[in-house]
């Protein structure tokens, strides 16, 4: 049976940021902006994580999957950019492109 998750509102903006902060440092930002972004990041993940909400719900590999998923769903969300190696580089795909890339390509 399937587990449902209810998350507070102010937890899904958390996240929404979070993946908002993380999709523009894949933009490779300049090195000041991205000491920034990242200094961001961290402390959006410890908010995230430190959440009153999960001092009684389980914070879980499938809580969390399931936050961001509401994140992305909710008003506001977007998906999160997604990177992959490919050809030997790390590559940052748009948001949403990469659920549907797969490993091996299609062959042609």
């Amino acid at each position: 049976m399937a587990e449902t998750w209810l998350f507070p509102a102010d937890l899904i903006q958390l996240k929404q940021e979070s993946i908002r902060t993380y999709n523009e440092l894949s933009a490779t930002p300049t090195p000041e902006r991205r000491a920034e972004l990242d200094q961001r990041l961290f402390k959006l993940s410890v908010r995230i994580g430190e959440h009153p909400h999960w001092r009684e719900h389980p914070h879980t590999p499938g809580a969390r999957i399931a936050l961001h998923r509401a994140a992305v769903a909710a008003p506001g969300g977007e998906p999160a950019v997604e990177k992959r190696v490919i050809g030997g580089r790390l590559t940052a795909l748009p948001p949403g492109i990469g659920s549907e890339w797969q490993y091996p390509p299609a062959t042609r």
